[in-house]
């Protein structure tokens, strides 16, 4: 499975349905693997500097067991943030993990991470 592609992939459909609106570019990274020291914060950094202006940056996170989670970041023309996101779609999970914070607030020491909740089809 790789996500990136997908994600990539929906945000082309959606830039093409709508060609005549000028939409925030969105930037999806390759996915962070919570057991590989150092990743997410590479990302991160990445996020931070690879680009300027207003953006989304979209980074898929990996907890491990097949849970697939992500870290949404909105930046601000001038590059500051503007929102900060942990997107978790399991339910039964109702926080940010530790290290994910800390890795966090390592690389963007005055913003914290909210936890966003997805609705799940049926429920």
């Amino acid at each position: 499975m790789d996500i990136q592609t997908d994600l990539l992939k929906q945000i082309q459909e959606l830039e093409e349905e709508n060609s005549e609106q000028s939409l925030i570019p969105i930037h999806v990274l390759k996915t962070a693997q919570e057991h590989v020291d150092g990743e997410l914060e590479e990302r991160l950094v990445k996020a931070k500097n690879d680009s300027s202006g207003q953006r989304i940056v979209l980074i898929p996170y990996n907890l491990g067991n097949f849970h697939l989670t992500g870290i949404y970041i909105k930046f601000q023309t001038n590059g500051s943030v503007e929102r900060a996101e942990f997107i978790n779609p399991v339910r039964e999970h109702n926080g940010i993990p530790d290290q994910l914070q800390q890795s966090f607030n390592t690389i963007f020491q005055r913003f914290h991470l909210q936890l966003r909740k997805c609705e799940q089809p049926g429920g």
